[in-house]
């Protein structure tokens, strides 16, 4: 809305020194063709030089930022000057063909305000304009001042006037049009910013293609939880200043491993920071390249500790397979994923130990290269789906004992 209202604003500008420019060269033309400087003369000139006072206020408001005012001020004075014109010299010098502009720009002015003013002034204008020449040209009524005011060369004149009035208000009018694609397409930039910051691309790209709707199937893709053990303990002696600045730099941190390693981040939930490797781009590697996530969140989270002298660890879960991916909401969009994967992997996070990262089997045969399986020696209950075997990753330790491969 501001780039339209700064287009108003010009166009406001733009007319009253036109209008200006043409009083001035009222008075002038009144010294050019006056035969006698009378009081049919000074009459002419003192209007002319009253009626320019307005103007300059309209300037003057404008310079200090009061642009209603100085709207409504800049189209009582249109409409007052015709209005006095008509009342000195009539109809036959065509002055009264200039309301037909203040209707239409009055118009264009208040196209930002309220209705009510829009109305006002664009009626007042016809009204004028009815009234000038239901008077002086059809019952015909005294003007103030007599004689011979030389009404061709002001014609002339007047009409010149008006050509370039109109070519300013349709100027004006372009370039109102223009501020408003303008603002038009950096709203729709700055939505399309916001799907791209909050979305993966391809995603986001679907979406502003016109895709309604977004259901996508994985067949296999490796989802990680991880979660700061006993967080909630900590933020009970901290305050939430403190609590949201420390996540933040933790957080942004892991964003910063995530995107450098082409994984995808979900969200965040509470102290806990979902991941997902091998979606959209699906990926042979989604396992290792999963594992590196989380080994570089864990170092991250290591000198976060150091920096701020604090005692929390960050614990891990990791799972790979089928996965259900899409974009749920109208207003706030998110990316999410469901599935028994993504189920299976955060019950893995909830088990884990402080440090560690815990896996699944399926996820251990797929880094079996690695050598650094380690097999938990219980076995892990997971809540609707019985006890499951579950490995833990050695880092820098190689293990002989490793899941059979299928």
């Amino acid at each position: 809305m501001k780039s339209h209202d700064n287009a108003t604003i010009n166009l406001v500008r733009q007319v009253t020194k036109l209008v200006l420019w043409i009083n001035a060269s009222t008075i002038i033309c009144s010294f050019l063709f006056a035969e006698d400087k009378n009081m049919q003369f000074w009459s002419v000139i003192v209007t002319q030089v009253v009626l320019t006072v307005p103007y300059g206020l309209v300037l003057r408001l404008l310079q200090r930022k009061k642009r209603r005012q100085a709207k409504i001020i800049f189209a009582a004075a249109g409409i007052f000057q015709l209005s006095a014109l008509v009342l000195l010299m009539g109809t036959n010098n065509s002055i009264h063909i200039f309301f037909i502009v203040t209707m239409f720009s009055s118009w264009f002015i208040f196209s930002d305000e309220t209705s009510v003013l829009q109305y006002y002034f664009t009626v007042t204008s016809a009204l004028c304009f009815i009234g000038s020449y239901l008077f002086y040209d059809l019952l015909g009524l005294p003007t103030i001042l007599k004689g011979d005011l030389h009404y061709a060369e002001f014609n002339v004149i007047n009409s010149v006037c008006m050509v370039i009035g109109l070519i300013y208000v349709l100027r004006a009018y372009s370039l109102k049009i223009q501020a408003y694609e303008d603002m038009i397409l950096q709203e729709k930039a700055r939505s399309e910013g916001l799907l791209y910051n909050t979305l993966p691309q391809a995603i986001a790209s679907r979406l502003i293609a016109g895709e309604s709707t977004i259901a996508d199937s994985f067949s296999d893709a490796t989802v990680i939880f991880a979660d700061i053990v006993n967080f909630c303990e900590f933020s009970k002696s901290h305050t939430p200043n403190e609590i949201v600045k420390l996540l933040n730099e933790l957080f942004s941190a892991f964003d910063q491993v995530v995107e450098s390693h082409g994984a995808e981040k979900i969200k965040t939930i509470g102290d806990a920071y979902m991941l997902v490797v091998g979606i959209p781009d699906a990926s042979k590697t989604h396992a290792e390249v999963g594992l590196r996530v989380a080994e570089a969140m864990l170092d991250e989270t290591e000198v976060w500790r150091k920096k701020h002298q604090i005692d929390l660890q960050l614990r891990i879960g990791m799972h790979s397979g089928p996965i259900i991916a899409g974009v749920i909401g109208k207003h706030r969009v998110s990316f999410d994923l469901w599935g028994h994967t993504v189920n299976i992997a955060a019950r893995l996070e909830s088990s884990s130990l402080p440090g560690r990262i815990h896996t699944s089997a399926q996820t251990a045969k797929l880094l079996q290269k690695t050598g650094r399986i380690q097999e938990r020696d219980d076995m892990v209950d997971i809540k609707g789906y019985g006890k499951i075997e579950s490995y833990f990753i050695n880092r820098g330790v190689i293990s002989t004992k490793l899941p059979q491969s299928s």
